[in-house]
């Protein structure tokens, strides 16, 4: 049973906290869809992984039904771009954001935006790296999206060479937080999701990734979990149009549901 901390005033906004797993993602768009019926504004927004693209679009000021058709669209794209099924890695996730919000930079989006990778030369070896206004200004969006979902055995790695050295980026869920969320003044609100898979490896840890999205919802306020067994392939990370449209209506539902609690 999720335990609420709801102390602050939801009619200020809130600040929404997504999860990365790959189309599972997708669920926060429809936490977004009610979020945008109940007239709760979102202020500020944190991702990771996959879910660093719905984040940026968010922070972009794009709506709800906005967000999903530009999901649904990008897909094939998104799927047909790992490695394992012969693709061209996380540059189709650089690329697709790229193009949708025109290769902006954290200080010129429209609502304040928190991306998290995980840099190091090893995956269960790594340190948070954090993309921000406030930390990296001028840094391309897309750019901190492709180095949040560098998943090691679906994009590979992202790797930036420079005169001196060279940066090796992987998923934003191997450090600190699944995502890294801020201290801020408004209620946060931490879309996750329910996986079998998953929630045995949260059971008995042994990897770091395990640990991160359990730091992310002791840190929230209230969250929105809901049910996605079964939905995608490869533990979900990949799927269908389908597929995506389903974990968003799921979102939908079980934010309606954790609303009625409070």
């Amino acid at each position: 049973m999720v335990k609420y901390k709801l102390d602050k005033d939801l009619s200020k906004g809130v600040f929404l906290a997504i999860r990365g797993g790959g189309i599972k993602s997708a669920s926060a768009i429809g936490v977004l869809k009610f979020l945008e019926e109940a007239g709760i504004e979102v202020k500020g927004v944190a991702g990771a992984s996959l879910g660093s693209i719905v984040a940026s679009l968010i922070a972009n000021g794009y709506d709800s039904k906005t967000i999903l058709d530009l999901f649904l669209k990008y897909n094939k794209v998104l799927t047909k771009g790992a490695k394992i099924l012969g693709g061209r890695g996380s540059v189709v996730v650089e690329e697709s954001v790229n193009k949708e919000i025109g290769n902006k930079t954290f200080k010129e989006l429209e609502k304040p935006l928190y991306i998290n990778a995980a840099i190091g030369n090893k995956p269960n070896d790594v340190d948070v790296f954090s993309f921000s206004k406030e930390d990296t200004p001028d840094a391309n969006v897309g750019t901190a999206c492709r180095a949040s979902s560098s998943l090691p055995f679906i994009y590979g790695p992202y790797k930036i060479k420079t005169a001196d050295q060279t940066y090796i980026f992987w998923d934003g869920g191997y450090a600190g937080g699944n995502p890294l969320i801020p201290d801020t003044d408004l209620p946060v609100l931490y879309c996750t999701f329910i996986n079998d898979k998953i929630r045995k490896a949260e059971q008995n840890p042994t990897k770091n990734w395990h640990l991160t999205p359990i730091y992310s919802e002791m840190k929230a306020n209230f969250v929105v979990k809901p049910d996605l067994n079964k939905i995608g392939m490869l533990g979900g990370v990949l799927g269908t149009q389908k597929d995506m449209a389903e974990a968003a209506h799921r979102g939908y539902e079980e934010a309606k549901a954790t609303f009625r609690h409070l």
